[in-house]
């Protein structure tokens, strides 16, 4: 029987003529080199690479995989019986018959506990080791984590720092600042260490999300949900890279999951009033999850709880309106004050700092925070019994639609309603199709669900802008007296520039503006700026000061820096891997982009 179930694909292959088996091999060949390049950036991170006078950008796997998943497709078709490089290993005649036995267990509503178990303390390890070397970082990603920082480092030390009136203060105290206290009382007061510590917090907060995603899907339908559920999360880019950040949705994000558990795994006017506490909660986080507010309440009406409905929507506001009535009162002297200001600069003056997008830019962009694959899944799990969490993700991501400014990190707290969705639906299908003994099918939908995971995967990393923070420690180390920055962030605010007796932001980049400003603040010895700012109009208004453009190096920096008196040295910069922020001090270069995501 062994040496029959093989005659035909023997035959098969015998039948292939030379062309086709030279192309076959070709094909699989390209696969392997195309997977091994994605890897390298994976593990490595990339990096730009000089063809001759070309600059080769590779920091990301997305191109590589895609292509793979291409070549194989197509190497499938025509070869379907020739295993990789001519060998009998990984027939796809026989790939479906081992998908679907892999699927067996997986599906079977007896899993053993403690190998779904071991499977997800794997992944949290994981996700936890990647989200760390993400945290590990001097530079940041947008403004807001320079503001957290500045607010909890400031009331920290006693500092007298601006902070941005729309910051509620509930966030920072109560998640960011407990963490880099610990540090002070033991004696770590850098700064690239207490930033660390803040975001480690959010890193921990964010992983627990894992198990608790698993639970959930376990609970309400079977081990294979939980399981697809947790790893279609640990595994999405956009937590890889926010969960280690300083900023609220990741812990926002918890918060609201155990709200949606509540809810559906209870029936009672106490666990309603309990899920509203904690929908109230991730509203004070980030004011932006009041959205979520709406989504319990129309949950449970549809599934006429109406009594639990308003319950939660109460439950939910008295929460939100006490949380930021205490926290604005003890740090802004003013009950309310964030909220006013954020309802103001929003809604009626409709201002934002990073511009206006079109009402269809979460779906019509969703690459920047899901894969097709899993947004599809979550739409079809309206017509199962995961319509809840899908009715979470959609209502949510409506509402979120519905106002002027639209970011991919404002997903973070919609994104694990996204993958519990999909992870049901997807479960469902696979079982409705090795129902019908449609084992082609069904391997197709997991060959399809495996590869979306190696997609988001592949993008783990996020970019900071550690070549800004290099630069601010390079400036302080040479002593300067006074600093004005394009974008201030990128350098690390007042962070990292604490011992610059001033220190200015240049919100207008023009040559008039920057010439004023250089003329009205005498005590200015260094303007740096976006090398996209630089031209001859701004480098003749700044030479009329006495500043002279500093050498760059390779001229691939971000930055260009303008010293008055002459030009003191080229800014050097080096790997911040290399030592730390004492490194840096050292000459050297750097080569890296920024992340523009933005406030």
């Amino acid at each position: 029987m062994h040496h029959a179930d093989h005659r035909p694909a023997r035959e098969s292959s015998r039948r292939a003529g030379p062309a086709r088996r030279a192309v076959t091999l070709a094909l699989d060949a390209l696969a392997l080199l195309f997977s091994s390049i994605a890897t390298f950036v994976v593990v490595t991170g990339g990096g730009v690479v000089d063809v001759g006078s070309i600059h080769v950008s590779a920091r990301t796997a997305t191109n590589p995989l895609i292509v793979t998943a291409l070549i194989v497709a197509f190497r499938s078709w025509l070869s379907p019986s020739l295993g990789v490089l001519g060998t009998r290993v990984a027939a796809p005649r026989r790939v479906a018959e081992r998908l679907d036995a892999l699927l067996e267990p997986f599906l079977s509503p007896n899993w053993p506990g403690n190998r779904a178990r071991a499977c997800i303390a794997g992944l949290v390890l994981l996700s936890l080791v990647l989200r760390i070397a993400n945290a590990r970082h001097p530079g940041f990603i947008t403004g807001d984590d320079v503001e957290i920082h500045e607010l909890t480092l400031s009331t920290l030390f006693g500092d007298r720092w601006d902070i941005w009136g729309l910051r509620n203060a509930f966030f920072p105290l109560v998640f960011v600042l407990p963490a880099q206290a610990l540090l002070s009382v033991l004696g770590i007061n850098g700064t690239e260490w207490l930033v660390f510590g803040g975001r480690l917090s959010v890193v921990l907060w964010s992983t627990a999300s894992i198990a608790l995603l698993y639970g959930i899907g376990r609970r309400l339908d079977s081990v294979g949900v939980g399981v697809l559920a947790a790893v279609l999360f640990a595994t999405s880019r956009l937590h890889l890279w926010f969960g280690s950040t300083e900023l609220p949705r990741p812990v926002a994000a918890v918060a609201l999951l155990a709200a949606f558990y509540v809810l559906v795994r209870f029936r009672s006017g106490v666990s309603a009033v309990a899920a509203g506490a904690l929908v109230g909660t991730a509203a004070a986080l980030r004011f932006g999850e009041v959205v979520f507010i709406a989504a319990a309440t129309l949950h449970l009406a549809i599934d006429r709880r109406y009594r639990d409905a308003a319950l939660v929507a109460a439950g939910s506001a008295v929460t939100a309106i006490a949380i930021v009535t205490v926290v604005d009162a003890w740090y802004w002297s003013d009950p309310l004050h964030s909220l006013m200001n954020i309802v103001r600069y929003t809604l009626v003056e409709g201002r934002s700092s990073r511009g206006f997008q079109p009402w269809w830019h979460y779906v019509g962009r969703f690459s920047e925070w899901t894969t097709l694959p899993v947004l599809l899944a979550s739409v079809v799990a309206f017509r199962t019994r995961h319509w809840p969490a899908a009715l979470w993700a959609w209502s949510a991501l409506f509402l979120l639609s519905t106002l002027p400014h639209k970011e991919a990190r404002y997903m973070v707290a919609v994104q694990p309603f996204v993958c519990l969705a999909s992870a049901g639906a997807v479960v469902e299908v696979l079982r409705a199709l090795r129902g019908h003994k449609r084992e082609a099918a069904a391997a197709a939908v997991a060959a399809v669900m495996v590869f979306s995971v190696c997609l988001e995967l592949a993008n783990w990393r996020i970019r900071r802008s550690d070549t800004g923070v290099a630069l601010a420690q390079k400036l302080v180390g040479r002593a300067a007296r006074g600093v004005a920055a394009e974008q201030l962030w990128r350098l690390g605010g007042r962070l990292y520039l604490r011992d610059v007796p001033t220190v200015v932001e240049v919100t207008d980049p023009s040559a008039a503006a920057i010439k004023g400003l250089a003329h009205s603040r005498t005590e200015l010895d260094h303007v740096v700026l976006l090398r996209e700012t630089d031209n001859g109009e701004v480098a003749s208004a700044l030479a009329s000061e006495g500043f002279a453009r500093e050498a760059d190096g390779d001229g691939r920096s971000d930055y260009v820096v303008y010293t008055r008196g002459g030009e003191l040295g080229r800014i050097g910069l080096v790997d911040w891997r290399a030592g730390g922020l004492d490194g840096w001090r050292a000459a050297g270069t750097s080569a890296g982009g920024l992340e523009r995501l933005g406030r």
